[in-house]
This record gives C-alpha cells, structure tokens and sequence, in this order.
C-alpha cells in the first residue's frame, strides 16, 4: 500500500512516497510492518526504511528500525513525520524501542533516536517518556 505524507524542516516542506507491507516475522514471531520511504521524483533510487512490530497487547506498534539508506533522506524531518503519520493510519500507540527489554533484530534505541526523533516530539507535546519502560510514547 502506498501513502503520500509531508515533512516540515527548517522552513522547507518535503514531498513524500510511503510504501509499506504488512507480514509476519518468524524469527521474532511478530507481525511488521515495513516501509519503504522515498521522495517524488526518486522512486527508483535508495530509500528511508522505517519498521514497526505488532506488540502482544495488540495496542501498541514498536518503531524498530528506522535509518536512511541514503544520506540524501537524512536531515529532512522524516522520522517524526512517519511516526505521526503511522499513529494517524493505524491509529495504534506507537512506542519507541527500549534498551531495557530488546526483542528482535539487535532493537535498541540509539541516543541520537532519543535525541534526533523522540525528545523533539517530546518538546512538541507529542511523546512522553516511561520511566519505568525506558521508552517513549506518542499521545
């Protein structure tokens, strides 16, 4: 399936393509779903993937992957985008990952996740943290 979605970042609005998949993950015994992100215009070259996990409360979708494969996507607002944007589509809780408990795939959250995607939501009044979980949460 395919979503268009737009990202704000320093004063300049970017145009983008998700195209994402819905499956089941046998090594981490989960439900994912995974994104494929590229602007218009650059279908064919390298994109931004972003991942998310069915948690087994059935309410909340962990991020777990979430990189450029091109330098070309860093710095351009996509990950706080994609993230709302996954929260307006599935309407789910998303959650970050958490050192505390990874569960797949060497999942940890990075301090430039925290820093770079979560504490900006956070700043915005988007996202909270849990304390006790090590991790963060849109509301």
């Amino acid at each position: 399936m395919k979503i268009n979605f737009e990202s704000l970042k320093n004063d300049v609005v970017y145009n983008f393509i998700a195209d994402y998949s819905y499956d089941y993950d046998e090594d981490s015994e989960a439900n994912r779903y995974i994104f494929k992100i590229y602007e218009k215009g650059r279908e064919e070259e390298d994109s931004f993937d972003f991942m998310l996990r069915e948690m087994e409360n059935g309410i909340d979708l962990k991020v777990i992957a979430l990189f450029a494969d091109n330098i070309y996507y860093l710095g351009k607002g996509i990950s706080i985008s994609i993230i709302l944007k996954a929260k307006e589509i599935f309407g789910k809780q998303i959650i970050s990952s958490s050192n505390l408990r990874p569960v797949t795939m060497g999942e940890n959250i990075s301090e430039l996740a925290i820093s770079k995607v979560w504490k900006p939501l956070v700043e915005c009044g988007k996202a909270k943290y849990c304390k006790n979980e090590h991790h963060y949460y849109l509301i």
